[in-house]
């Protein structure tokens, strides 16, 4: 009997998860700044990929060759200003992880890595040109993991409201490292969350970071702003209000926005994440399938002059 319960379960999850990936989309773009139709600069482009392509598709890939990513004599890269951390202007690149743990102190090096960890592999690249399109895509570096250390949550704040969205998702990495301690302590007391919001000194205040966190997120371009929504399953985590599952949804949702904005590390990400469980996998082919489904839908929507389609309109 439970052998043919989980294999239902599996498909009404999938089927859920799906249907939330495209409500997710849908609320996502609504909430998107129209792009410039100005030709941006080569190092400070910021275009995301076109809109409905699958995580596969070379539609989705970002050039990242090294005569669009310049990397210096140095081997560094520039950083645009509008994601500049103080003192910050270049980074350093490198051809693999390693290489790139290597060229920093111990103490910076394990930054590196919990960063690394907490951001489901977000530091593995391959060459210089990955480093470099990241850095002009608005990904934290390990410079600004330093500098960023350098200023409160105020300064953060300030160079977030200025426009800077790194300084606002390393401030959203603070915020959900607090939250995650608040609702433990309150777990601990076998109090709710709820009473955390209601009754905490800390509520209101945490309750408007989160809102000012989440619009900051929502109106970035950065295809980063994937693997922080990604890091909000951890504040699934232990809620007895969600379903056991809904923190493995979210991780694999964010990482999805972030293969859908250029990200083309983001799926073989998600795969390492997915692992041999079953439960994720179901989650993943439901993902995958609404993206495709997603891609169809866009293209089938743009080639009718953007007028409302039917199923029979999209090429199969």
């Amino acid at each position: 009997m439970q052998s043919r319960t989980l294999p239902r379960f599996i498909i009404a999850l999938a089927a859920l998860v799906a249907a939330f990936l495209v409500a997710y989309w849908l609320w996502s773009i609504s909430t998107r700044p129209q792009p410039s139709t100005a030709k941006p600069a080569p190092a400070q482009s910021t275009e995301p990929a076109p809109q409905g392509a699958p995580l596969s598709s070379p539609a989705s890939r970002p050039n990242t060759s090294a005569e669009k990513y310049l990397i210096g004599e140095d081997r560094t890269a520039p950083v645009p200003a509008r994601y500049q951390m103080p003192g910050v202007t270049r980074v350093r690149t490198a051809a693999n992880l390693q290489d790139w743990l290597g060229q920093f102190p111990v103490d910076v090096q394990e930054k590196m890595k919990a960063f690394n960890k907490r951001n489901f592999g977000v530091y593995s690249i391959d060459s210089p040109q990955q480093i470099a399109w990241m850095a002009a895509h608005g990904y934290p570096m390990p410079e600004d993991l330093v500098a960023a250390e350098k200023l409160s949550n105020a300064d953060l704040r300030e160079l977030a409201n200025q426009g800077n969205d790194k300084a606002g998702f390393l401030l959203r990495e603070r915020n959900i490292d607090t939250l995650q301690a608040k609702f433990s302590e309150y777990a601990g007391k076998g109090l709710s969350r709820q009473r955390f919001w209601e009754n905490d000194p800390d509520g209101p205040r945490m309750e408007q970071e989160d809102k000012n966190d989440r619009t900051l997120i929502s109106k970035s371009w950065s295809p980063f702003k994937g693997y922080l929504q990604a890091q909000d399953s951890l504040l699934q985590e232990g809620d007895v209000n969600n379903s056991p599952h809904d923190a493995e949804a979210k991780a694999m949702a964010g990482l999805a926005l972030a293969g859908y904005l250029g990200d083309t590390r983001a799926d073989q990400l998600a795969l390492t994440y997915v692992g041999n469980d079953p439960v994720r996998q179901a989650i993943y082919t439901a993902l995958q399938n609404a993206t495709t489904n997603q891609a169809l839908f866009v293209r089938a929507t743009l080639s009718s002059g953007c007028t409302p389609v039917s199923s029979v309109n999209i090429r199969q």
